[in-house]
């Protein structure tokens, strides 16, 4: 019969890992790791119709960050939502006056209000980007230049590794006490003076943990305040202090757009997302057009000038043209997502999409 003691240790074991995934909202990706940013893919498993959950490394000094494709297109001084990569379905919803003056432009928790509009984002500190950058938005070529802008992401990588170092070393110091030395000194048959001594070494470094979570949340986001929910999480949660690294992390890129950390990351994944997002610029999933014909002005001219920024970015980044290799049986494929058919038809993955005849 199984100890009661490994009954805990086991349960503690199911929470933790059940803390190794992140969120995924329609119209963002997610780049991190343990040892170097990559890619997250995930799977359809975890999925609905709202985003999916993708697994992250169990190791606790790894990193994550959720980074939105475009909320908005933003041309001609005005704004209209948009949610790429989303389920096929209406993509747009209604039209809204330019975002000037800054007044109009409001932020509730993790949705972003430009008069009449409602933008949802990933998080407060998302919403809080882009509201500050819709307020300064001069016209959508400055505004998509910034937001692929490798600098900015240079110097919140540097940031992050500054701010974060410590609580990497603090969390993983503790998630070795917990899943190595518990069972060590269980298995050891130690006498209870040590055992009491060993939890309350624990206890201290789990609170100066979590104090420096803390301060370090709030030297990377000082505009969101102190993170005193996640501090009390972690108080009452040694599992979640142990994932400290990944929920600094989250948010660190709340304004620059995907293209532009991936400059920073692996090059073989850099060029196939990079292949990915330009494809979507290109060829985007239907319904391609809103409805409203002054929003449909404003999406093609807004799309116009992300295709070319996309094509920039790759020449600066010596990505070259993607190449198609299609099966001997295939005679259509999709532009956008590369599925191919052996007959003409819609691609069901893009929202109806019109196939292509391969060559």
């Amino acid at each position: 019969m199984i100890h009661p003691v490994w009954d805990l240790w086991i349960l503690l074991v199911v929470i933790y890992l059940s803390e190794c995934f992140l969120w995924l909202p329609h119209g963002t990706c997610a780049l991190g790791g343990a040892f170097r940013w990559k890619w997250l893919r995930g799977n359809g498993l975890l999925s609905n119709e709202n985003g999916k959950l993708i697994p992250l490394s169990p190791l606790p000094w790894a990193t994550a960050a959720r980074i939105p494709w475009w909320e908005v297109c933003l041309a001609k001084g005005r704004v209209c939502s948009f949610v790429p990569f989303a389920v096929p379905g209406e993509r747009y919803t209604q039209l809204t006056e330019c975002v000037s003056p800054a007044e109009r432009v409001r932020v509730d928790g993790s949705s972003v209000s430009v008069g009449s509009l409602a933008i949802d984002t990933p998080s407060p500190a998302h919403a809080c980007a882009l509201a500050e950058s819709l307020t300064k938005a001069k016209d959508a070529k400055r505004w998509i230049s910034r937001r692929l802008d490798t600098g900015e992401v240079a110097v919140a990588m540097d940031r992050l590794k500054k701010h974060t170092r410590p609580v990497q070393w603090l969390s993983s110091i503790e998630w070795l006490a917990l899943f190595a030395g518990f069972p060590g000194l269980f298995l050891g048959s130690w006498p209870l003076w040590l055992w009491l001594a060993a939890a309350g070494g624990f206890m201290g470094l789990h609170l100066i943990t979590v104090t420096v979570f803390v301060r370090a949340h709030r030297q990377l986001y000082p505009q969101l305040g102190w993170p005193v929910k996640w501090g009390f999480l972690m108080a009452v949660a040694p599992t979640l202090a142990m994932r400290a690294p990944v929920l600094l992390s989250t948010n660190l890129f709340s304004f620059s757009h995907p293209f532009a950390v991936l400059a920073h990351c692996d090059a073989t994944q850099a060029s196939e997302m990079l292949h990915l997002l330009l494809r979507d610029a290109r060829f985007p999933a239907e319904p391609s057009q809103p409805s409203d014909e002054q929003a449909k002005k404003v999406v093609s001219d807004f799309r116009k000038e992300v295709v070319r920024a996309y094509e920039t970015a790759m020449k600066q980044m010596k990505v070259g043209e993607e190449t198609l290799e299609c099966g001997s049986g295939a005679t259509y494929y999709c532009p956008r997502c590369l599925s191919e058919f052996t007959r003409q038809t819609d691609c069901h993955h893009c929202g109806g999409r019109t196939t292509t005849p391969v060559g």
